[in-house]
């Protein structure tokens, strides 16, 4: 079984990760012609209007702006409360998952967005297999 160390680092690469996708995600905001990306298909069938080009570019960016804060907020708890093996460090990480998972997977599908809710099915499991394993050290 690895240990508590690995476990932890494991969390903080998967905060790394979420940090560029959110990133990447900012940089497709800039994208010129957003009519080939998966996201975009799901809603404009026949094209993207130039409306909403600039809708597209707005969400993109902030959704983007708002995975790479849930990355610095995971990897700072990560690196330093998580560490110290305070115990608020697990209750409150998987609070907000909790939170977030079921209704961001939800519209997504609800709206066709498949992509999102595989994305968001992938990254739940990232974060949880650690959390989990940690659970131990972390609730005493």
């Amino acid at each position: 079984m690895p240990s508590f160390e690995i476990w932890r680092k494991w969390l903080i690469a998967d905060s790394v990760l979420i940090l560029f996708l959110g990133a990447f995600l900012i940089s497709m905001s800039a994208m010129p012609n957003p009519s080939g990306d998966p996201f975009t298909s799901s809603f404009w069938k026949d094209g993207v209007s130039d409306g909403a080009r600039g809708f597209y570019a707005w969400a993109f960016g902030v959704w983007g702006a708002t995975l790479a804060g849930w990355a610095t907020t995971l990897l700072f708890i990560s690196l330093y409360p998580v560490k110290k093996r305070e115990a608020w460090t697990f209750n409150c990480l998987v609070a907000s998952i909790a939170l977030w998972y079921p209704i961001d997977t939800a519209i997504s599908l609800y709206f066709g967005v498949v992509l999102n809710g595989v994305l968001n099915t992938v990254l739940l499991l990232l974060v949880m297999v650690p959390l989990l394993s940690m659970r131990k050290y972390l609730t005493k």
